[in-house]
């Protein structure tokens, strides 16, 4: 009879590659453990890399699945010995990689080009007002659509 299971594990990025053992990660070439994707280095093809969010980049067809993973990695994960553990039970945890990672720069500088196109109101109201009105505006609308 068991009495526990497996399910999944949440990990930052940092965590991720600790955990598992990952030879793929954010500091390499090869960044990420379930695609081709590449970082921007003198080795690496420009239209692998992971910052060219165009629909027509091949590093979309490159997706690596469980079995691939394990076929091809250096180090398989030690976790691997556990019943359930797939690749994709490594979730991403989203208060890491969303609040504390990317967004707080991503949603700066989407802020600063809706600012200079004009879409948070007209450049002649002060900026302060422009975001206090965005961000009353959106409070209401999460408020309302709960």
């Amino acid at each position: 009879m068991r009495r526990a299971a497996y399910h999944s594990s949440r990990y930052d990025a940092k965590a991720r590659v600790e955990a598992n053992s990952f030879s793929r990660y954010y500091n390499c070439r090869l960044i990420c453990e379930s695609c081709m994707a590449e970082n921007s280095t003198k080795r690496s093809n420009p239209s692998m890399w992971y910052f060219d969010f165009r629909s027509d980049r091949p590093r979309h067809l490159t997706f690596i699945d469980d079995k691939t993973y394990r076929a091809t990695t250096s180090q398989l994960s030690a976790w691997a010995q556990v019943d359930g553990w797939t690749l994709g039970t490594c979730l991403h945890d989203w208060m890491h990689s969303v609040y504390l990672g990317t967004a707080k720069d991503l949603l700066a500088s989407l802020l600063q080009d809706w600012l200079d196109m004009g879409l948070l109101g007209d450049n002649t109201i002060p900026l302060d007002r422009r975001l206090r009105r965005f961000s009353l505006r959106m409070h209401a609308d999460f408020k309302a659509n709960k």
